[in-house]
C-alpha cells in the first residue's frame, strides 16, 4: 500500500534550473486576473508552465463549482492528458489575487523529449499529476452525492486528506483492527470479507468508487468488522480519525455525505453505476480481435465514454516504444500508471487488450481489470489451454471475475459444450459466442462492464405463454436480452429464448413443448406423473448444461429439505427445468441429491433479485403473469365436498361451484411468495415492472397458446415502447443484427 501525503494545499514545483530549461521549450502567455486559460471539457492539446502567479482550478459538476488545487510558479499541468488527447477535467484561471500570471505554452512531444533527458523527474512530475485528478475526483463525489451547494466543502476536505494507492489483491485494513481512518474510494473496487462462526471467510460486499469505507468503525468506536482488500487497483483519498471526526462534528454536509453512502450500503444501493468498468480482454487460438472488439466498442459507446487500449496503443500516445511494457518499479511505471489512470477517469469504459502472452502489460491490465475475459476458440487445442493457464497464473487470483468466452462457428446450432475444456473449472463463468455475430459480442460487452440488460419471467401455468409475447416485443424494438432467468413455467421460455434467436422457431419449439403434456396418476405423491413433462423437455433441451446456451440463464426453484431457493446456473438444463415447475401436489418434488426441489414459485415466482444482485447486469426487466386475484366461488358449498357430486357438476352443467385442486393449489404457491412480489414492485428491484393479467386462462389450459401470446404482445408493447422513449432508447443500431 503506498501512501501520499501531500494531498492539499499548492502543486510541488520545479527546481529553479530546470524552470529555466523548461521555458526555452514553448511560447510565453499573459493572463490578466480572473482570465479564464482552458475550460472543463476542453481537449488538451498543450502542456503549461506557470512562469509567475498562480493559476485556480476549479470543477463544476451539476451546477456546483469546487476549488480543487492552486498551480503556483515551477507548476507543471496537464502532461499526460496532452499526450493521451483527453478533455481538461478543470477550468484553469488566473487566481483572482494575482496581477499578472505568465505561463508556457508546451507542446507534448516536446515535454517527452525533455523527460527523456531528466528521468528524475518523471516521478515527481506524474505524482503532481496524480494529486491534481485525485482532488477533481473528490470535487466529483463531493457534488454529486450531496448536490452543488456542498461545493465549499471540497477544499476542506482536500485540506485533511491524504492519498493512497492499494495494488490488486493488498490489504487496506484486517477484520478487529482498530480504526485509525475512512476512506473514500477515487477509483477501482474493494472486496469485504467477514469470518464466519465456523471459521469461513464470507464475502459481504463490494466498494466501488464515490463509496466511503472504514467509517462505521470510527462511528461505533469499535474495532474493524471485515478485512477490506483490493480486487483491482485502487485509489482512495484517506480521512484520519481525528479529522473524520472533526468533520462530522463541524461540517453537517460531510456527514450527510456518510450518512447517505452509508444507507445506500445498507439498502444494497449499487453507487457505482458511472463508475469507470475496465474488462482486460485476453485472446488466444487465431481470432481475429478486431471482428471480437468492434462490435463490443459499439455496444458501450452509447452508453457513456469507451476506449481500446493494447500495448502498441500505449507506446502510441506516450510517443516512445517498449513504455507499455515497464515493468511496476521504476522510472517507465510512474508515467503509464499515471496515463491508465487518467484514461479510466476521462472514460466510462475501458477496455485492455492483452498481448498474445503473459507479458508485463499482460499482467498489470489484469490487475486494473473488473473483469477478465479470455476468449479461445471452442475446441481450444492443448498449446492454447497452456497459454490460458500461464496467463491464469501470472496474476494473483483477488476474487476479479474470470469468464471464458468460447467461440463456436457461425453456423452452430447449439454451443460447445463447456465440459470439453479442461481448464474451465478456472472460471467463475462460461459464455457461448458465434464467430461473426455481432449480437453475441454486443452482449459479452455490456456484460462485462457491469451494463447488462436482464429479463426475469414468473410463474403462472398456461399464463406463461404470454411471456412469448414480451419476447417477441423486445425483440421488435431492439431490447437486447443479455442475462435471462425464470421461475416455475418461466423458466420453460427463459431456456428456449437462451438457446434460440429466432422468434418463430421459438414458438414452434413451445408448441411442441405443450403438445399432449397431461397424464394424470393415482394421487399419491401428484396429480400428474410428469412422464410426458420431461419426454417433451428432453425432446428440446436433453443433453445441454444450464451454462451451455448463447444468452446466461437461471432459474430458481425451492429446495423443500432446507427452506431455501436454489439458483441454477449450471448442471443438467432438463433437471433444472423440471423442478422450477414442480408444483406441489400437481407435478413430483425432484431428487437433488439427498433433498427434494419443487417450484420455484413456492418461495420467489419473479425472481427479479436474483438478476439484481448480479454485478454484470445494470437494468432489470420483470414480466409477472400469475393473477393477481386468486379463486372463487359462486356458491356456499359448506365444510366439505363430494368428489362425485363435483364431477356430476362439471359433466352436466360444464362448471362447478367447488375451486379446482390446481388452482387452488397453484394460488397457494404463489401466496407463499406474494410479500416478494409486492415489494418488487416498488423497492426498485426491476426497473421496468410487466404485471399482465390473463384473466379467463386457466392454469393447465395449455391448448390457448397462440391467443395468449397474442395477448401477452399486446399488453407489453406500448408499456415497453413508453419505458424506452422515457429512457432515450437503450441499444444503437450497431449493437443490433446479426453477421457484419
Amino acid at each position: 500500500m503506498n501512501d501520499t501525503n501531500d494531498a492539499g494545499g499548492e502543486a510541488p514545483v520545479l527546481e529553479a534550473v530546470m524552470l529555466r530549461d523548461l521555458e526555452r521549450l514553448g511560447r510565453r502567455r499573459m493572463l490578466s486576473a480572473g482570465e479564464v486559460l482552458v475550460r472543463q471539457g476542453d481537449t488538451s492539446e498543450l502542456v503549461y508552465l506557470v512562469v509567475s502567479g498562480a493559476l485556480e482550478a476549479t470543477v463544476t459538476v451539476d451546477g456546483g463549482e469546487a476549488l480543487v488545487g492552486r498551480s503556483v510558479a515551477g507548476g507543471l499541468i496537464g502532461e499526460v492528458a496532452a499526450l493521451a488527447g483527453l478533455t481538461r477535467s478543470a477550468t484553469l484561471r488566473a487566481a483572482a489575487g494575482s496581477t499578472a500570471v505568465e505561463v508556457v505554452e508546451i507542446k507534448p512531444a516536446d515535454l517527452a523529449d525533455w523527460l527523456d533527458d531528466h528521468p528524475e523527474q518523471v516521478a515527481r512530475i506524474t505524482e503532481s499529476a496524480r494529486r491534481r485528478l485525485n482532488s477533481v475526483s473528490v470535487a466529483e463525489m463531493v457534488i454529486e452525492v450531496l448536490g452543488a451547494p456542498a461545493a465549499d466543502l471540497v477544499p476542506r476536505l482536500l485540506e485533511v486528506a491524504e492519498w493512497v494507492d492499494v495494488a490488486a489483491g493488498e490489504t487496506l485494513f484486517e477484520e478487529g483492527d482498530e480504526p485509525d481512518a475512512a476512506y473514500f474510494v477515487l477509483s477501482g473496487r474493494l472486496q469485504v470479507t467477514r469470518r464466519s462462526p465456523g471459521g469461513a471467510t464470507d464475502v459481504v460486499g463490494v466498494v466501488g468508487r464515490n463509496e466511503v469505507v472504514g467509517e462505521v468503525a470510527i462511528i461505533e468506536r469499535s474495532p474493524r468488522t471485515g478485512t477490506v482488500t483490493a480486487l483491482r487497483d485502487t485509489s482512495l483519498a484517506r480521512i484520519s480519525v481525528a479529522d473524520f471526526e472533526h468533520l462530522l462534528g463541524t461540517r453537517a454536509e460531510f456527514a450527510m455525505l456518510v450518512l447517505r453512502r452509508l444507507v445506500s450500503r445498507m439498502n444494497g444501493v449499487r453507487s457505482d453505476a458511472r463508475t469507470a468498468r475496465s474488462v482486460a480482454l485476453v485472446v488466444v487460438d487465431d481470432l481475429d480481435i478486431a471482428d471480437l472488439v468492434a462490435p463490443m466498442i459499439g455496444a458501450l459507446e452509447p452508453l457513456g465514454p469507451t476506449v481500446l487500449l493494447g500495448s502498441d496503443r500505449i507506446d502510441s500516445i506516450l510517443g516512445r516504444t517498449g513504455l507499455a511494457q515497464s515493468a511496476s518499479t521504476g522510472l517507465g511505471d510512474s508515467r503509464l500508471s499515471q496515463l491508465l489512470h487518467e484514461l479510466e477517469a476521462a472514460h466510462d469504459h475501458v477496455i485492455y487488450l492483452a498481448d498474445r502472452t503473459p507479458t508485463q502489460w499482460s499482467r498489470r491490465i489484469i490487475q486494473r481489470a473488473d473483469t477478465v475475459v479470455v476468449v479461445a476458440g471452442a475446441a481450444p487445442t492443448g498449446e492454447a489451454e497452456t497459454t490460458i493457464s500461464r496467463f491464469l497464473d501470472s496474476s494473483p487470483a483477488t476474487g476479479v471475475p474470470r469468464w471464458l468466452v468460447m467461440v463456436d462457428e457461425a453456423s452452430a446450432r447449439r454451443p460447445t459444450a463447456a465440459s470439453t475444456i479442461v481448464i474451465g473449472d478456472r472460471f467463475d463463468e462460461v459464455h457461448h459466442v458465434r464467430r461473426g455475430n455481432r449480437r453475441d459480442f454486443a452482449r459479452l460487452g455490456r456484460l462485462s462492464v457491469g451494463a447488462g440488460l436482464g429479463l426475469v419471467l414468473g410463474g403462472g401455468g398456461a399464463r406463461g405463454f404470454a411471456h412469448l409475447g414480451v419476447i417477441k416485443a423486445m425483440r421488435e424494438l431492439g431490447i437486447p436480452i443479455d442475462r435471462i432467468g425464470g421461475a416455475s413455467m418461466g423458466s420453460i421460455f427463459a431456456a428456449g429464448a437462451a438457446m434460440y434467436d429466432d422468434a418463430d422457431e421459438l414458438l414452434v419449439l413451445s408448441a411442441k413443448q405443450f403438445n399432449r403434456l397431461i397424464d394424470y396418476t393415482v394421487p399419491l405423491v401428484s396429480l400428474l406423473k410428469a412422464k410426458r413433462i420431461t419426454a417433451n423437455l428432453h425432446s428440446v433441451f436433453g443433453g445441454v448444461d444450464v451454462a451451455d446456451v448463447w444468452t446466461p440463464l437461471y432459474c430458481v426453484s425451492t429446495n423443500l429439505t432446507r427452506s431455501r431457493i436454489e439458483v441454477h446456473r449450471r448442471g443438467d438444463l432438463v433437471t433444472a427445468i423440471r423442478a422450477s415447475i414442480a408444483i406441489p401436489g400437481v407435478l413430483p418434488p425432484v431428487p437433488f441429491g439427498d433433498d427434494l426441489l419443487v417450484d420455484g414459485g413456492v418461495l420467489n415466482n419473479v425472481p427479479a433479485d436474483v438478476m439484481r444482485a448480479d454485478p454484470s447486469i445494470a437494468t432489470v426487466i420483470a414480466v409477472d403473469v400469475a393473477s393477481m386475484a386468486g379463486p372463487t366461488t359462486n356458491a356456499n358449498y359448506g365444510n366439505y365436498v363430494s368428489g362425485f357430486n363435483a364431477l356430476r357438476h362439471f359433466v352436466v352443467r360444464k362448471h362447478s361451484p367447488y375451486p379446482g385442486v390446481a388452482s387452488v393449489l397453484m394460488r397457494t404457491m404463489i401466496t407463499g411468495s406474494e410479500g416478494r412480489r409486492a415489494t418488487m414492485r416498488t423497492d426498485g428491484t426491476a426497473d421496468l415492472y410487466l404485471d399482465i393479467e390473463m384473466q379467463g386462462v386457466g392454469l393447465l389450459e395449455f391448448d390457448k397458446m397462440t391467443p395468449v401470446v397474442e395477448r401477452g404482445y399486446a399488453a407489453a408493447l406500448p408499456r415497453l415502447q413508453e419505458w424506452l422513449a422515457a429512457r432515450g432508447g437503450v441499444a444503437s443500431p450497431r449493437e443490433q443484427g446479426v453477421g457484419t
